[in-house]
């Protein structure tokens, strides 16, 4: 069988896309398993994963873009798919444009126009190669909209947040988690800047309510070690495992 005759899945995101993490203070391989990457493979399927450490969500979009680009051949194949693990929306910060500066005083104004930013993208990117795009809620919960097939035509959201399908057994959640204001240097320099630019105390109650539903769910992984350890910040292959089974249950992958 040739290579575009095969079912092929590209994996973007950051480090919840890569798979199970060690414990920081060991030394060893990268990574401990592929996650969902390894199961997908198990499966039979040919897996690309250019998810990166760190990766923003620009940037996963980024990565993908540029793979199609090198690899045209692979957009013949009508199984192609990508699955995106969307991350802290802080990550963002590099990659904030002029139009954005109207909005510092409001962070979470700027907190939806950059996640909705995210998704244009990857629509216009499915729309231009004719592919199928579907996003899992990972280090950031994903948003579900009642017309969000309207809104960003060829990209699907089929896990709104990975922690809460491993955790509670529901890819649903009722408040999510747009970044836990923690893994990166950008979630500082979003801090500090909102800091410098809000005086409105409505808008700083609002930052500071997102800022406690970040510790919130870092306090989830940490009690859940058997999903979320060695490394506590990453799901696990068991984590990974219920998420694979998941999506292959209801027919999303």
């Amino acid at each position: 069988m040739k290579v575009n005759e095969k079912e092929i899945i590209v994996v973007s995101g950051c480090s919840w896309s890569v798979g199970e993490w060690p414990d920081y203070n060991i030394a060893g391989d990268p990574v401990n398993h592929g996650g969902i990457t390894q199961y997908l493979h198990d499966d039979g399927k040919l897996v690309v994963n250019v998810g990166l450490s760190g990766s923003s969500n620009r940037e996963s979009y980024l990565r993908i873009r540029a793979f199609f680009f090198a690899n045209r051949h692979l957009l013949t194949s009508e199984k192609t798919q990508v699955l995106v693990f969307q991350t802290e929306w802080t990550r963002d910060f590099p990659y904030m444009d002029a139009e954005d500066q109207a909005y510092y005083d409001q962070p979470v104004v700027l907190m939806n126009r950059i996640i909705s930013r995210f998704y244009y993208d990857l629509s216009a990117l499915a729309q231009e190669f004719n592919l199928d795009i579907k996003i899992i809620g990972g280090a950031g919960d994903a948003v579900v909209l009642d017309d969000f097939s309207t809104i960003y035509p060829g990209v699907k959201v089929i896990c709104q947040s990975m922690t809460n399908l491993i955790v509670n057994g529901n890819p649903l959640i009722n408040d999510p988690v747009f970044s836990m204001f923690s893994m990166t240097n950008q979630s500082e320099e979003f801090l500090t800047l909102f800091k410098k630019h809000t005086s409105d105390p409505n808008q700083m109650e609002l930052l500071l309510a997102e800022i406690e539903k970040g510790q919130n769910k870092q306090v989830v992984l940490q009690e859940h070690r058997q999903y979320f350890y060695p490394d506590g910040a990453h799901p696990n292959r068991q984590g990974h495992r219920i998420l694979y089974d998941y999506l292959k249950e209801k027919h999303l992958i």
